[in-house]
């Protein structure tokens, strides 16, 4: 919205009730906070986003948990499916298991021996997992997903940019 606008819509003439900066280093904010201040004697009240918007705030909070709870109930649902695989190797291979005790194997053994063959299946499956997904997501993520239509138009309207980011690095908020 112009000044000129926004002066008539608050009508305060030849005033302004606030100031926004937009920062290039968000992690600067504290600092730039306590510069302005500083240089300011405190004629002019400096607040962070986060004290002017706390609505904001707890909304991206609350979402946060969401996600949280929701990638729990995924590492469970993934949880009994690899405990589910894991029981029916060791149940397919009773006869084996039976025969390397009988030969005089111990039993501590067998089953240092089934922790490491399963802990192995896992490591390899993660580094799999890894390698085919990184060069899909570097793509994506210097190729973003553009949003048309009414999202995009929605999305520009909060000053967002149309697009469906990724990231390659793990950020835990």
């Amino acid at each position: 919205m112009p000044l000129k606008l926004s002066q008539y819509f608050y009508a305060v003439d030849n005033r302004l009730t606030s100031i926004s900066l937009m920062l290039n280093d968000p992690e600067s904010l504290d600092e730039t906070i306590n510069d302005l201040n500083n240089e300011l004697k405190n004629k002019y009240e400096i607040m962070a986003w986060q004290e002017m918007n706390k609505e904001m705030v707890q909304a991206i909070e609350s979402d946060n948990v969401g996600g949280i709870i929701m990638l729990a109930i995924l590492y469970i649902v993934i949880g009994f499916g690899v405990f589910g695989t894991v029981m029916m190797m060791t149940m397919e291979r009773r006869k084996e298991f039976a025969i390397m005790i009988s030969v005089g194997m111990q039993k501590y053994k067998l089953l240092q021996l089934v922790a490491l063959e399963t802990i192995l299946i896992g490591m390899v499956s993660i580094l799999i997992g890894i390698v085919l997904s990184y060069p899909f997501l570097l793509y994506l993520h210097n190729n973003p997903i553009p949003l048309t239509g009414e999202l995009a138009a929605s999305m520009e309207l909060f000053g967002a940019e149309p697009i469906l980011p990724f990231q390659l690095n793990l950020v835990f908020s």
